[in-house]
């Protein structure tokens, strides 16, 4: 299961077209190369998370009981397109919401039990900062602590390292450098705007696309 988020990056941060857009690439995505499309965020009716939807379609679970390994009728009911998967092209999700950071903390952690009260205390769910899902995972660079920043104006990558910082104290575990998956808002705007020959106003900037 991969998706495409479609997220608004100018204010007035409305949704609204974000959920056209997303609706409009699901529909030609199951129409030209028949995927079966499952929307979620505002694009979904009933505002399904992309985590249920992939949690639904057996995403997390092992090869063995995934029920995109056999290409049997799906459950639930895909959105657009087929209603059986296509092993080599399997399922895509397709959303509008927010913009979303991904940003991780390595530890020195030794195994993720140690570092899950950090996660716990900086989580949103369990009274930690708005807007903040943590979790903690076990990879080749050690134990780290990854969290989506949903409310960036409030809670955004400096905010969530201090908080961690007082956290990995309290655990007895030290932070390492933090890192950004992806690129901020602000970033995203800069590239685009070079790309189309933009001014940092909007205004037209002229001249020809230059070499790499």
């Amino acid at each position: 299961v991969d998706h495409v988020n479609v997220h608004p990056l100018l204010p007035p941060k409305d949704l609204k077209i974000a959920e056209q857009t997303a609706r409009e690439i699901g529909s030609q995505m199951s129409d030209k190369l028949k995927i079966p499309i499952y929307f979620y965020g505002a694009a979904h009716s009933g505002g399904r998370t992309l985590a249920k939807g992939r949690r639904d379609l057996g995403y997390f679970k092992s090869h063995k009981t995934n029920v995109l390994k056999e290409a049997k009728k799906l459950s639930p009911q895909p959105d657009m397109g087929p209603d059986t998967v296509d092993p080599t092209k399997g399922v895509a999700m397709v959303g509008a919401c927010p913009h979303v950071i991904n940003y991780n903390i390595p530890t020195d952690a030794k195994t993720i039990a140690q570092a899950k009260p950090v996660a716990e205390k900086i989580r949103s769910a369990t009274g930690g900062l708005p807007g903040v899902q943590a979790m903690v995972l076990q990879n080749e660079n050690g134990v780290e602590i990854a969290c989506n920043l949903l409310e960036i104006d409030t809670a955004g990558p400096e905010e969530v390292r201090q908080a961690v910082a007082a956290a990995c104290k309290e655990a007895s575990i030290r932070m390492r450098d933090p890192y950004i998956i992806g690129m901020l808002p602000s970033k995203i705007l800069e590239k685009t705007r070079g790309t189309l020959g933009l001014l940092p106003d909007g205004g037209g900037g002229g001249g020809g696309a230059g070499a790499d």
